[in-house]
């Protein structure tokens, strides 16, 4: 996958976790330890942690997917 120019951030409208389903696949598929967290049942970016691999968004099961990606 090539890397993503920026942080990804989560979109809460489209997430499944943030509407109410069980999803856990982004902070799972995640390979840099700490950039995704699950806090309540819903993921959470550490911008900090985050490298941009783009893996997240490749896996995200969302009809509308559940990341933007945004500047750092």
């Amino acid at each position: 996958l090539p890397r993503i120019d920026g942080v990804v951030r989560v979109r809460e409208y489209a997430c499944l976790a943030h509407q109410g389903s069980f999803c856990t696949v982004c902070s799972e598929r995640c390979p840099e330890k700490g950039a995704i967290v699950v806090a309540l049942g819903r993921p959470q970016v550490i911008p900090e942690r985050c490298t941009g691999c783009g893996i997240c968004v490749a896996r995200c099961p969302a009809p509308v997917n559940g990341f933007d990606v945004v500047p750092r």
